[in-house]
């Protein structure tokens, strides 16, 4: 149904303009996220093609699909970004191997952040084969809104994969250690923090992602 969906809006754009339909991945290796979709938040773009730019970026579920058709979208999502502008986030998120998908996931959570009127940024990894703790510690040095904890778990290194024995058993020990490092920010911080968005670092390693509009604009489903 998707690859219709997606071959039927490349045939037939709404109300006559011309759209360029891309995957999400597209998008995401190409860092368009600060871009067109942004502008869209002004109050007289409200439509799909406006808030695009032209371009449009159709996650693989069919849910995110659909709201991006909706002509309601772009004032859904002004209304999201109107909220997040006077609240404080805090995004934490597991990473392990995550390769060259670094560049594409820190774009993505850094345009939600921008949206807000602060953000930080809560890393967990441990023993990763690749350059994901290295770079990890380069980031965290240079961005003031952003904490990791690297942590060397040997006997944990090999049982984290699909198939695993105990995989779920040592993901929730991670995850508890993640929602301590949390507590731990949000008790020392004099800062105000109203929402906590947990991610998993891998959601860009061979997948789309997702959209960074599409989550601002949920928050305009409550404003």
């Amino acid at each position: 149904y998707g690859l219709r969906y997606r071959e039927h809006l490349e045939r037939h754009s709404a109300d006559g303009h011309s759209i360029d339909v891309r995957s999400c991945s597209d998008a995401v290796l190409e860092g368009d996220f600060s871009g067109a979709w942004r502008n869209a938040l002004s109050e007289h773009s409200t439509s799909p093609e406006e808030l695009a730019g032209g371009r449009i970026c159709l996650p693989v579920a069919v849910g995110g699909q659909t709201m991006l058709r909706q002509r309601s979208f772009g004032k859904q999502l002004q209304r999201g970004a109107a909220a997040a502008g006077t609240k404080g986030l805090v995004m934490a998120g597991l990473m392990r191997d995550i390769g060259d998908s670094f560049s594409a996931i820190f774009g993505a959570l850094r345009a939600i952040g921008s949206v807000f009127a602060r953000h930080h940024i809560i890393v967990l990894e441990n023993n990763s084969k690749d350059k994901t703790g290295l770079r990890l510690r380069i980031e965290c040095q240079e961005d003031p809104n952003m904490s990791c904890v690297l942590k060397d778990l040997p006997f944990i290194k090999g049982l984290q994969g699909l198939g695993a024995k105990s995989r779920i058993r040592h993901l929730t020990m991670l995850r508890q250690s993640l929602l301590e490092a949390v507590r731990r920010f949000l008790s020392t911080s004099h800062s105000q923090w109203h929402f906590v968005l947990m991610f998993d670092g891998d959601i860009f390693v061979d997948q789309p992602g997702f959209n960074p509009a599409n989550f601002v604009a949920m928050l305009g489903l409550l404003a």
